[in-house]
Formats: structure tokens, sequence, C-alpha cells
């Protein structure tokens, strides 16, 4: 077992951490820090504490956090991570950018938030459309049509 202790030279204060640096040699034969793990006491109050543990690799330049995980258990990924096993959230999740689902059968687009599903779109509830509905092929409505407008057209085929 190993333990690591950091210390202060007065009073310990909220988001004191310590590091964890891996440095690796690359072909110039220059040290270069390659990932850091970094533990913070997010809340330093006797009894009280919480913390956090930040996961850092190296792309270019910079060691940047790919994966933190705070006192609560809650985990945030950063950057492009692929996770190649089933992953369960219980809770709400929060998806800042796009989602894309089941490769290629369920997008909602990071800038303009469309969506595109390739395959049966069911919608169980009240839901309002604020602007055109565009369906092609044939669709069929189970259940009453209301609308606001006194003008209905139907294009004959």
């Amino acid at each position: 077992m190993m333990t690591l202790e950091r210390t202060s030279s007065g009073t310990a204060a909220d988001n004191m951490g310590g590091s964890i640096v891996v440095k690796l040699e690359n072909k110039a034969g220059t040290m270069r820090e390659a990932a850091e793990i970094d533990v913070v006491l997010t809340e330093a109050d006797n009894n009280s504490e919480t913390s956090k543990i930040d996961f850092k690799t190296r792309n270019g330049a910079d060691l940047t956090t790919k994966l933190s995980l705070n006192h609560a258990g809650l985990m945030a990924l950063t950057g492009s991570q692929t996770i190649s096993a089933d992953l369960t959230v219980t809770g709400a999740a929060t998806i800042n950018g796009g989602l894309t689902m089941d490769t290629d059968k369920f997008t909602v687009a990071d800038t303009s938030g469309n969506v595109e599903s390739k395959g049966t779109l069911t919608i169980d509830g009240a839901t309002v459309l604020s602007n055109t509905l565009g369906v092609s092929g044939a669709t069929v409505l189970n259940g009453a049509l209301t609308m606001d407008t006194n003008k209905c057209t139907v294009a004959e085929t």
C-alpha cells in the first residue's frame, strides 16, 4: 500500500490538493508530463470534507482534464471519449454537445438541435410543433386531428 500525504504550512484551505504526474521520454529525448491525477479537497472543514479527482492526459502541448469525479459520485467526461461497454446513467444526464446513439440511428445535432431518427419515432403525450412539419411517405393518424387555422388544403395525387 502506498500513502501520499500533503500538509499545509499553516491552516489547510479549500481546494488544496496533490498530484501524481507520470513523465515519459518523447522521440527527441525530452521528458514530458504524459498524464496526471489530481486529488483536491474541495471543502476542508473538519468532519465535512469533500473531494474530487481529475484525470488528465496530454494532447499536444498541454495536459487537459478528460475525466472528473466529485464527492457525490458525479462524473464528467470531456473531449471525444469512446465508451466501449454499457454505460448506465442513474438520474438526470446533461449532454453539452451533439448526441449520437446506435451509430447513425438517432442523432441530435450539436449546434442546431435538429433531430434525425432512422426508424419509427413514437411520441406519447401532448406535443406542440411551432414550425413546419414535413412528412414524406404515407402517414397514419390514429385519433382526432385539430387545426387552429380556418384553412386546410389537400393536394390530389
